[in-house]
């Protein structure tokens, strides 16, 4: 009976990180093409902040912090060169903005399925995960990337 519950427990436990390796993947994939792709920035940015989203809303679904931590991080360092390509293509586009086009778009991001979910997922996820380097790396390269159209901290 023991021996029953012991395999079933092992069987869950491969079962989810069979999962967690395919979401990652799954990720990397997206983001790459989409680093690598001639589409204009906003729809790369779109790409980038709809990943975002779902691995925040990933990472903070783990109940056990380890493996939520791991998460995080095998996702940063999978991501890491796309996720900063999109944001550097961004950060120079956004400079070629006039003032007008910078509050356009920046309205514009308010209109966006992803933003409520980022407004809401970003302080929980980091407190939660703020001491992955990854994550404080993306979170200064955001705020430098959305000062530029008015959205960040100056």
């Amino acid at each position: 009976m023991i021996l029953r519950y012991l395999l079933f427990g092992f069987l869950l436990c491969s079962l989810g990180s069979c999962s967690i390796s395919k979401r990652l993947q799954s990720h990397q994939q997206l983001l790459k093409q989409t680093a690598e792709s001639d589409a204009p920035a906003p729809e790369k940015l779109d790409v980038l902040a709809s990943s975002l989203v779902q691995m925040m809303d990933e990472g903070l679904s783990f109940i056990n912090p380890k493996k939520g931590k791991r998460f995080v991080e095998r996702y940063g360092q999978t991501n890491r060169e796309s996720i900063f390509k999109i944001l550097e293509e961004s950060i120079e586009w956004q400079k070629q903005l006039t003032t007008v086009e910078k509050i356009g778009y920046g309205a514009s991001l308010l209109t966006k399925p992803y933003t409520r979910d980022l407004i809401q997922l970003a302080p929980k996820f980091k407190r939660k995960y703020d001491q992955i380097v990854f994550v404080a790396e993306l979170n200064r390269k955001l705020q430098k990337g959305l000062s530029g159209i008015g959205l960040g901290k100056n």
